[in-house]
């Protein structure tokens, strides 16, 4: 072909510009997902081979080899809108085009394109360096050493310069590697002995330099020393693992996993998985009913696809191919013709095409819903959701953005992250952007995810939590609406179950923009009541509000409350009680102490305070409001601890007036008496208790009969001796006499 000669190149400019084709591009709608026709020039009789730039997104260049009475090559720019015959069989030099492929490294700056076919009768490749305006002579394919042609079965194209061919010589398969398009080739590597059907490249194949084939006959071969040598997968197979035309591919995480995919032409056998070095055989991952699989793609994301040839057989799913258990296979045939049969598949991003072969038609699919739902709220580890009504939480909606072209959403809910075992009512299928919660339970924390599952599956979204709220304090003090309040209030408020802390906030602005008092975060109060250490202006108003703090979540805000501090002094201030008992610095206190202190003549009650710190900031006894005392005396009913020294004070109160607060009282509780110890008399053991004494001395020390020693029996046998004696001496004497 000599660089098309000016005068050939003048007829196929001619007739280029002649079978120019403006078309409008046939896509779906951008809110469906489903196939839809890519508008192709008339008179096709069939389409035989694709091709689609690396950079599709940006430039939109297809390649399209079809038959219509004559081998055409067509390319358009703009997805299909408009096609120009860049090439034909009806060419000088040029029998049949049969093979179009583009390297990876087309549109940066490269414009190469390969095709392949016959040329004299002698199989061929031809090389354009110009998008394919022109092509370069025929290079024949002939084998290094013998010179013998070689057919192209398969082939790949790895850069602008670099190819592998798959042919077969009648006794071997055999994998040819040329650096300079064709010009020259290296030594067959040997693959098998039957034909070859695929190659793939693994996608990081500059680092590993490893290739998969398969073959017409069930086998699967690899190579990881850029196709000088290939061995079978498994390595120690003796048989075909599998049947039929063998279509390979590399998981996207091929350098970490190893996974690699099979699928076979025959009817029903369908797709198959292999770790290497891993697995020992082939697993059935997916297996359609008399599903004729021609070719599988695996995106960057790590979707499967799998065209099915038969007829209405679609396109095969799966968004988990390396799912350990059982990976998730869907058959995709929305927007496709009755019968249609699906050949060939081409990817790039998320966009597929296939050639419908019984309606000669070139589909296209764009895989909106391979990618994640996005969530919104609750937010990912959001704490205090719902309302607390009647000890359950209600009121939480879960909420996520509009996946493009889902119609239907399933929505889990669980206690743990893995969703194993999802509670009855946790989940649910909804057509909306929301799912509504049943009631939960308060200060617990909940995992929750979504996926799209109409009109195919989408990616789950990530898994976000959230803690449910507990309920808001009540306020008590300073009472809504009281006015002169001490600039020191006494803030209390009610108790929270779940609650581990308070939070206090006082502004003299009702928004809160700028709190004056802010007792958050790890100034949280630890009980229901704090004294204010910050002394507020005369006749001011102020609001506060509280919530309750849990171990991982917070309650609603109370209520606000209001009240307006006193004004200053233009009288002399009221007198404040003065402290009566316990006296100050009083010892030796009971643990139920009876308090007193003087009354004050306009007062109708008392509010008392103790505390174990003289700033009264955790009170141990507050009677306050409603609480306080009528009376100038108080029986203590809490029982104090021992040796532990107080503080208290007392004001008097009528209505909404306050006496300030009398000084503060100080007195010390009883030291804890010692303990009465019981000790044995006779081994000096003590005991707790005189039982336990009592019982001591029964097993141990109980009286026993006295036992007479042996030498006193002696000195009564020798006194019996002896006065025998005597006895004898004077019975003897008196007969002398």
């Amino acid at each position: 072909m000599a660089k098309i000669k000016f005068a050939v190149g003048l007829i196929l400019l001619l007739s280029l510009l002649g079978s120019i084709t403006p078309l409008a591009p046939a896509h779906a709608a951008p809110d469906e997902v489903k196939w839809s026709r890519v508008n192709i020039p008339a008179g096709i009789s069939s389409i035989i081979d694709l091709a689609l730039s690396p950079n599709y997104s940006q430039d939109n260049t297809l390649f399209m080899l079809t038959w219509g009475g004559e081998h055409s090559l067509w390319r358009s720019l703009n997805g299909g809108a408009i096609w120009e015959t860049v090439c034909s069989s009806t060419l000088p030099d040029v029998d049949l085009i049969d093979m179009v492929e583009l390297p990876p490294q087309y549109g940066n700056g490269s414009q190469v394109v390969f095709i392949a076919g016959s040329s004299n009768g002698n199989p061929a490749i031809w090389k354009s360096m110009d998008n394919g305006q022109n092509f370069d002579q025929p290079r024949l394919t002939q084998d290094p050493t013998t010179g013998a042609t070689l057919t192209i079965d398969i082939w790949t194209v790895v850069n602008d310069n670099t190819l592998f061919i798959g042919s077969y010589d009648g006794s071997n398969g055999l994998v040819y590697h040329t650096t300079n398009s064709g010009l020259s080739y290296s030594t067959g590597a040997v693959v098998g002995d039957q034909s070859l059907y695929s190659i793939v490249l693994s996608p990081d194949y500059e680092q590993d330099e490893t290739i998969l084939v398969g073959n017409t006959n069930g086998w699967v071969y690899w190579s990881e020393d850029n196709g000088i040598s290939f061995e079978p997968l498994p390595p120690d197979a003796t048989s075909p693992p599998l049947t039929g035309t063998i279509t390979v591919a590399f998981d996207s995480q091929y350098s970490s996993n190893k996974t690699v995919y099979a699928a076979s032409g025959d009817a029903g056998k369908g797709i198959y998985r292999f770790i290497i070095g891993t697995s020992a055989s082939w697993e059935s991952i997916d297996s359609p009913a008399d599903g004729m699989i021609g070719q599988l793609m695996v995106s960057a994301d790590g979707t499967l696809y799998a065209a099915n040839s038969m007829a209405d057989g679609g396109m095969e799913r799966c968004l988990n191919p390396t799912f350990h258990l059982a990976p998730t296979f869907e058959t995709v045939t929305r927007g496709l013709d009755d019968g249609a049969k699906l050949t060939g598949l081409w990817l790039h991003g998320n966009q597929l095409w296939s050639i419908d072969t019984t309606n000669t038609e070139l589909m296209t699919y764009t895989d909106r819903l391979a990618v994640p739902v996005t969530l919104a709220s609750p937010s990912n580890k959001a704490p205090g959701i719902g309302t607390f009504i009647n000890y359950e939480i209600t009121n939480i909606t879960l909420d996520w953005e509009v996946l493009t072209g889902a119609t239907q959403y399933h929505w889990q809910l669980d206690y743990d992250r893995d969703f194993s075992s999802v509670p009855t009512g946790f989940e649910g299928d909804t057509g909306a952007s929301s799912a509504r919660l049943p009631p939960l339970e308060p200060a617990t924390k909940y995992y929750w995810r979504v996926r799209a599952i109409e009109p195919v599956l989408s990616r789950w979204s990530p898994k976000w939590s959230f803690t449910t709220s507990i309920d808001a304090p009540t306020l008590y003090s300073p009472k809504a609406g009281a006015s002169g309040v001490e600039l020191k209030p006494l803030f209390q408020w009610s108790s929270t179950d779940w609650a581990t802390s308070y939070e206090l906030l006082v502004s003299s602005k009702a928004s809160f923009s700028s709190p004056l008092i802010s007792m958050t975060g790890g100034k949280a109060l630890p009980t229901t009541a704090w004294q204010c250490d910050t002394e507020l202006d005369y006749n001011t108003s102020y609001y506060w509000k509280v919530r309750a703090k849990g171990s991982d979540t917070y309650s609603p805000w109370s209520d606000t409350g209001i009240f307006t501090t006193m004004s200053e002094a233009t009288t002399p201030p009221l007198e404040p009680p003065s402290l009566q008992v316990p006296s100050p610095g009083a010892s030796n206190v009971s643990l139920n102490p009876f308090f007193a202190w003087s009354g004050v003549d306009w007062a109708t009650g008392y509010e008392f305070i103790l505390a174990e710190d003289s700033n009264f900031t955790h009170p141990v006894i507050s009677k306050l409001g409603e609480n306080a005392m009528p009376t100038a005396a108080w029986q203590c009913d809490t029982e104090l601890d021992y040796n532990t020294t107080y503080y208290w004070k007392v004001r008097a109160i009528e209505s909404d007036t306050y006496s300030p607060w009398s000084d503060t009282g100080i007195f010390t509780t009883e030291a804890e008496p010692p303990a009465v110890v019981y000790t044995c008399p006779q081994c000096g053991m003590t005991f707790d208790t005189q039982a336990e004494l009592l019982a001591h001395w029964d097993a141990m020390h109980s009286p026993v009969a006295p036992t007479t020693p042996a030498y006193i029996w002696v000195l009564i046998a020798v006194g019996a001796l002896l006065v025998i004696a005597v006895l004898i001496l004077i019975i003897r004497t008196r007969r002398v006499a």
